[in-house]
């Protein structure tokens, strides 16, 4: 050991013990006082609390269960029906709820921990822990962050109480079976333990799709009686697991409401007290193929949320005539996602989904905010209040990769939520920790607290984490945060960050830590080197799916990916040959010899080689801003243009009105796909006021497009913004000559050739194209093609002297995903002459560099 390390951990100790001195008992008697009996839950944070007390003080605690005699000195964990505890501390939590607490400490002699349940209990002993200073960022002993202190006591008298009185996530596809990497599942309980430590929790637990159970454990009833089945264009569907019932049929309806029945005696025989026994679920299975019968389209006006939330209502009266104070939970989701026509029984519990799979023709926030304002109104919300259930990061989407934005998106989204009336949210999401620890970390403190300011507690984990090797590291997750894309630059730049954050790293815990992330990084080069090389190819290529599937296994101790869904998806969607390789239900097979952690020696090795392979290609990704302005004002404009589009969300266009206008005439051309769903047009301008809002009826897949001319009222000259969400249904937006028009910040699908600008001083231009869509072509200023050579999903061309500072176009006739620019202005035209730009995006004046 160096001496300049020995000295330092010498002196450490040398405080330590000085600091112990002069505490000696005042630590609160380095006693602990717990109730007899307590939950599983409560005995796993009373364990935390003094084993993180005798690592912080070097000093043992006692644990001691319900004395008789408080003592002189002690921290009280204690309930509030415990006959012991002050009148007075007792009534400051009346009516406050199972996971509110009270901290109350005037001196170093006594702590009083105090809450009306377990689960309170447990929440105070963390808060309390995170005073002292106590971390646990990630689910992994290197994330855990204990500090040295003496003394321990602190001043408090805070009742402390959760906004959102459910805050939970769990991970697409959990852990699996036992396996041999993992034979007990630690990994699971090392999520939930972490879970714990950071105060999620749950008031309030929901059920969600029941429907598919159904249909298997009453197979035999619904194989027997047609008229139970659903109707699908005349005829009585087939039966299936996942099966429709008719909604209309008072038999088959019987028949689920007394398994619901059933179901809610069984839970409050078990558990009559429990969260788990406060709903039933009633959720259809699910998909689509519900019933289309006369009596079924006579539901209400018709429509499937009508038809679902009618059997709902059935099965709630039934619950609250034998069951009083307990009642239904429901999904508003996908084809029933939209606000039902008929009143809905008051102890309905409805969760929201309103971010994916809906095709109601509101966005998200839209359609959350219809519910939230329904739900108020019919009083749902006497029974529990408005849930969210929304998707962050899942693994099945997203790969783990990691594209979440930690800075912004949990305060803007929960503080949003909060002020919709949301006070229960659970998200789908994955046990990746390089994906979205820190995300979820800082998420379930907005949700105790949806005021708290997390830009400190970011700079925190830095800090604490880091040591001299932040500024590397923050630099790396910084720019994943903003604008991630797996690209052979991004791999470049995260190899160079992680080697210098080694090289500044003064400890073995910083540098553990920084090795977490070098797993990481290496799972995201051989990601990036299988998906990349097989793009377009069904099953992609056995040999390297091989090496990530090992690679996945020997990062599992990690935590930084969620191992076990990425092996599923690589076998069960990609290369059906990995279903058989590190299969767990196969603990002899013998790769599992090879699923070992790496090294330290590995990792540096790891570095060495993702630097050497991956050279800088001198560019930097580029966001331009300031009001847009047509990049040649005086031209003479030609003929309006319509730009075709289909999207997942929306599609924004910006438009330059001239002087003299009393309304801007655009036509709305909608084409196919999904009969009667729903295409919307908002308009606003420059200030963001709104203008106007249209929705129309696609008019499905065999119809004719349908032209709509819509006149938007302006007030001058000026710009407008047009939003127009469209649930993937084609549409034309045609805008009228001599009016500037481009849309933004993404090249669309289905696009002949749209027009982009090439700033001024620009030597390298860099787009993703991702290889899974139709090859596209560039065309310089003069019309000459350049055939783009891809070695993998980014584009870097030169560009050569005299071709900046001016138009270029890209063709593309088809794609399942779009183009990026990742250096020039993310604004689009359909010809040259309609063009407009960002006022700084006309030039560059320093060289990219990174």
């Amino acid at each position: 050991m160096p001496p300049s390390k020995a000295f330092s951990r010498v002196s450490r100790i040398l405080l330590l013990l000085i600091s112990l001195s002069l505490a000696g008992e005042e630590n609160y008697g380095r006693r602990i006082l717990v109730p007899s009996k307590g939950s599983p839950r409560l005995t796993a944070a009373v364990d935390d609390l003094a084993g993180s007390l005798e690592r912080m003080t070097g000093a043992a605690f006692t644990v001691e269960a319900s004395p008789s005699d408080l003592g002189a000195a002690a921290i009280v964990v204690m309930r509030t029906d415990d006959a012991m505890l002050p009148e007075e501390l007792r009534q400051r939590l009346e009516g406050a709820g199972p996971e509110s607490y009270l901290l109350q400490s005037s001196d170093a002699e006594r702590l009083w921990i105090v809450a009306n349940h377990d689960d309170g209990l447990s929440h105070g002993i963390y808060d309390f822990l995170e005073r002292l200073g106590c971390r646990w960022y990630y689910p992994n002993a290197n994330w855990e962050l204990i500090p040295e202190r003496g003394d321990i006591t602190l001043r408090l008298d805070e009742v402390v109480a959760p906004t959102f009185i459910s805050r939970n996530f769990f991970g697409t596809g959990g852990f699996g079976p036992r396996n041999p990497v993992d034979p007990t599942l630690e990994m699971r309980s090392r999520w939930e333990n972490w879970k714990r430590r950071n105060r999620f929790g749950d008031q309030l637990i929901g059920y969600g799709h029941v429907g598919h159970g159904f249909s298997i454990k009453y197979a035999d009833a619904l194989r027997e009686h047609p008229d139970y089945r659903a109707m699908i264009k005349g005829e009585r569907v087939e039966y299936r697991p996942a099966i429709k019932f008719c909604a209309s049929n008072a038999e088959v309806l019987a028949l689920f409401v007394e398994d619901r029945l059933r179901e809610m005696r069984e839970r409050v025989a078990r558990e009559p007290e429990s969260l788990s026994s406060s709903f039933v679920g009633a959720d259809p299975s699910d998909s689509g193929g519900f019933c289309e019968c006369e009596a079924c389209r006579a539901i209400g006006n018709g429509s499937i949320s009508d038809q679902v939330f009618h059997v709902a209502n059935v099965v709630a009266r039934a619950i609250a005539e034998e069951f009083p104070g307990r009642g239904v939970s429901m999904y508003a989701y996908g084809y029933y996602a939209d606000l039902p026509s008929i009143d809905l029984e008051p102890n309905l519990h409805v969760t929201v989904i309103p971010y994916a799979f809906q095709k109601t023709g509101m966005t998200g926030d839209e359609l959350l905010l219809a519910w939230g304002e329904r739900i108020a109104r019919d009083g749902l919300n006497r029974i529990a209040p408005l849930s969210l259930y929304t998707y962050w990061s899942i693994t099945d989407w997203g790969r783990n990769l990691p594209d979440f934005d930690f800075r912004r998106t949990p305060p803007e989204h929960i503080r949003f939520w909060h002020d919709q009336g949301v006070r229960a949210i659970r998200f789908e999401s994955t046990h990746s920790a390089g994906a979205i620890g820190l995300g979820l970390n800082l998420a379930v403190r907005l949700m105790w607290d949806p005021s708290t300011d997390t830009a400190p507690l970011i700079e925190e984990f830095y800090d604490r984490s880091f040591g001299p090797a932040v500024p590397p590291m923050r630099r790396m997750l910084e720019r994943w945060a903003a604008d991630f894309m797996l690209t052979r630059q991004e791999l470049a730049f995260s190899f160079r960050d992680l080697e210098e954050g080694w090289r500044l790293a003064d400890s073995d815990a910083v540098r553990a830590r920084i090795g977490d992330y070098v797993q990481y990084v290496q799972y995201l080069r051989l990601w990036h080197t299988f998906s990349n090389a097989h793009e377009g190819e069904p099953k992609g290529s056995e040999a390297e799916a091989r090496d990530l599937a090992k690679l996945l296994w020997r990062l599992y101790p990690s935590a930084m990916v969620h191992t076990y869904r990425l092996w599923q998806l690589l076998g069960y969607r990609q290369v059906a040959a990995i279903k058989e390789y590190f299969d767990p239900t196969k603990p002899d097979a013998p790769e599992w010899a090879e699923a070992i952690p790496p090294d330290e020696a590995e990792l540096r090795q790891w570095i060495a080689a993702g630097v050497a392979d991956y050279p800088l290609l001198g560019f930097e990704i580029r966001r331009f801003t300031g009001e847009l302005e047509p990049l040649e004002p005086a031209i003479q404009l030609g003929e309006g243009f319509g730009p075709a589009y289909s999207s997942i969300h929306s599609t924004t266009f910006h438009l330059q009105v001239p002087g003299g206008m009393a309304t801007l005439p655009v036509q709305l051309s909608l084409r196919h796909w999904h009969e009667g769903q729903e295409v919307k047009l908002v308009a606003y301008d420059a200030a963001g006021k709104q203008l106007i809002e249209r929705a129309y009826a696609a008019p499905g897949r065999q119809a004719e497009p349908e032209l709509h001319t819509i006149e938007i009222p302006v007030s001058g000259p000026g710009q407008v913004r047009i939003e127009i969400f469209d649930q993937k249904n084609g549409f034309t937006l045609r805008g009228p000559a001599g009016v500037p028009m481009v849309l933004s910040p993404l090249i669309p699908n289905g696009w002949a050739r749209v027009y982009f600008y090439v700033p001024k001083g620009l030597r390298k231009l860099a787009l993703y194209n991702p290889r899974r869509n139709v090859s596209a072509s560039l065309f310089d200023p003069d019309g000459e093609e350049i055939v783009l050579e891809q070695n993998d999903a980014l584009v870097v061309m030169e560009i050569p002297e005299g071709q900046d500072g001016r138009v270029w176009s890209i063709r593309r006739p088809g794609s399942s995903s779009p183009v990026i620019l990742l250096n020039a202005p993310r604004y689009f035209a359909l010809s040259p002459e309609t063009m407009m730009i960002p006022a700084d995006g006309r030039t560059i004046t320093d060289e990219d560099s990174h």
